[in-house]
């Protein structure tokens, strides 16, 4: 949470000093924090518990949800454009 909190204040003070702020919008802000903190950060964690000795859900769980997340990310996507 530490890690979003500061990751967003950065963006948003360079975008601040740049007028840059004007043109994006609400959206915009979420698709960078999205893509640029939260995505990551998660693929951190998936890796943490994989080593960990966490198990590994069945494959066809695994597709299902790379195919609900790519689905989101499209979405995401086409809204910001």
């Amino acid at each position: 949470m530490l890690l979003k909190n500061i990751a967003a204040s950065i963006i948003l003070s360079h975008f601040a000093n740049s007028g840059a702020v004007e043109q994006m919008d609400l959206l915009a802000i979420w698709f960078l924090l999205i893509f640029g903190v939260f995505v990551p950060y998660v693929a951190f964690q998936s890796g943490r518990r994989v080593r960990a000795g966490a198990p590994v859900p069945p494959r066809k769980r695994i597709f299902i949800n790379v195919l609900v997340m790519q689905i989101l990310f499209l979405s995401i996507s086409l809204l910001t454009t």
